[in-house]
């Protein structure tokens, strides 16, 4: 899987840039609720393997679900779609780019002794059994 369709299928990932841009479409402006926006994108494939996350802002549009299906039918170059993005405010292109590269800090589960933990909770119930 792609890194740029894992970051946009990841429902949290893809909620928050749809708030990003204040939950409505880029094209024509309605604002929606976030499960009826889309995530549009438009690079090449591969290129993607090549950029760092958050630099793929500039590579997707947030459509109502009617000018998502207009873009494919009419096949919109690539450059209508650049202009679309260019257009975005500079706080939002932040926002995005803060949402794409955001990588969670590794989980390190404390140091705990389960056996001990386990024997202890048995005892505690039961009695002294084990």
């Amino acid at each position: 899987m792609s890194t740029l369709r894992f970051l946009l299928e990841h429902p949290i990932r893809a909620r928050k840039v749809k708030e990003a841009v204040g939950s409505k479409c880029e094209l024509c402006g309605k604002i929606s609720n976030t499960d009826d926006l889309e995530v549009h994108t438009f690079i090449d494939p591969g290129k993607e393997q090549e950029m760092p996350a958050e630099e793929l802002e500039c590579f997707l549009l947030v459509l109502c679900q009617q000018c998502h299906e207009d873009l494919h039918d009419l096949a919109a170059e690539g450059r209508a779609e650049e202009i679309l993005v260019r257009q975005r405010e500079e706080s939002v292109r932040k926002k995005i780019r803060a949402i794409l590269g955001y990588s969670p800090r590794p989980y390190n589960p404390p140091d705990s002794d389960v056996e001990g933990a386990y024997k202890d909770a048995c005892a505690s119930k039961f009695g002294n059994l084990i």
